[in-house]
């Protein structure tokens, strides 16, 4: 019933704060059913301290990063995807952040793919004592034999071409650029939703909304394909400094 009830709560109101990790503003599900994609949060006026989170722009113009407290933007119209600050009134549609204090790192023991990634972290969560049913922020540090990522542009698709952020009529809403950059280092940047959270921060059936940053720190975007060499460096809130915005 606990998990009923939090799912509810995320569908009804805009922004949501659990006791430890994650505060979400607008619903995946939501803009995914109505086709919405109103802004939720102004970005520009946004005040998150030690914050690292993830999202996409109002009118699905196009998707931003928060690293250390720092709100990054790549726009659609940039064929380059690259990061720039907001600009004055810019809002969101899906936000979800978390503060952190202190990071602790453990190694990736073998490649992986987006679901056995979740389950890794599940049960890291577990040894570190960070509690994975409410989610959190996570960064992956490394090189990735499989990355495609890409930035939506807010204009309607060419026909026959894939949409953004998920299905449903965000598919005939937004384009999108897409980048095939296998073997690219950088940083993943993203949230592990937990149960709670599943599908209103991050896709249905989905508990990870993973953003790509390149090495310089110039370009990012929404990740849709990625595979976790062995050996890259995961990194999770040290449960004990971890607070909600």
């Amino acid at each position: 019933m606990k998990l009923i009830h939090l799912t509810l709560l995320a569908a009804t109101l805009p922004c949501l704060a659990f006791a430890q990790e994650l505060t979400v503003h607008g619903n995946f599900r939501h803009m995914m059913h109505t086709g919405e994609t109103g802004g939720t949060i102004a970005l520009d006026t946004l005040t998150a301290p030690s914050a690292w989170g993830v999202g996409a722009l109002a009118d699905l113009r196009g998707e931003l990063v928060i690293r250390d407290g720092s709100v990054l933007i790549s726009r659609g119209d940039d064929p380059e995807a690259r990061l720039t600050p907001p600009e004055a009134g810019e809002e969101a549609v899906i936000l979800a952040f978390g503060t952190v204090a202190d990071w602790q790192s453990v190694e990736t023991p073998h490649d992986m793919a987006p679901d056995r990634l979740s389950h890794f972290i599940e049960m890291q969560a577990q040894s570190f004592g960070l509690d994975h049913e409410d989610g959190f922020p996570i960064r992956i540090q490394g090189s990735f034999p499989q990355l495609v990522w890409h930035v939506v542009t807010g204009e309607a698709p060419a026909h026959g071409a894939q949409g953004g952020h998920g299905g449903g009529h965000t598919n005939s809403l937004s384009g999108m650029n897409l980048y095939d950059e296998a073997g690219a280092t950088g940083e993943i940047i993203g949230v592990y939703t937990g149960a709670a959270l599943e599908g209103v921060a991050s896709h249905p059936d989905e508990r990870l909304h993973l953003h790509f940053v390149s090495a310089d720190g110039t370009r990012s975007g929404h990740v849709d394909e990625i595979t976790i060499p062995a050996g890259a460096v995961l990194l999770l809130p040290a449960a004990e400094q971890t607070a909600a915005q």
